[in-house]
């Protein structure tokens, strides 16, 4: 049973009807992930995210994040 059936995804009912063709399989472009924890606000303009944007209290690379998970810490202290 899909989103759809659940009621947890509404759509307008012609797209479900609408013939779909895809010609390319994956998206080549170098993207920045970042994660925080569950519940932290996401930043009003995603579109304006700099290298100072985000919090890095908060803000975090994937990387960093395992690290983190796994308890270890750099001679200071810090995660990472």
């Amino acid at each position: 049973m899909g989103l759809i059936d659940k009621g947890l995804l509404t759509v307008e009912p012609e797209v479900l009807t609408w013939a779909i063709v895809v010609t390319t399989t994956s998206v080549d472009e170098a993207v920045k992930v970042h994660v925080s924890d569950v519940g932290a606000p996401i930043p009003d303009d995603l579109t304006a995210v700099g290298p100072g944007a985000l919090d890095p209290e908060v803000w975090r690379t994937p990387h960093e994040d395992l690290v983190a998970l796994r308890g270890e810490t750099d001679n200071e202290g810090r995660a990472g």
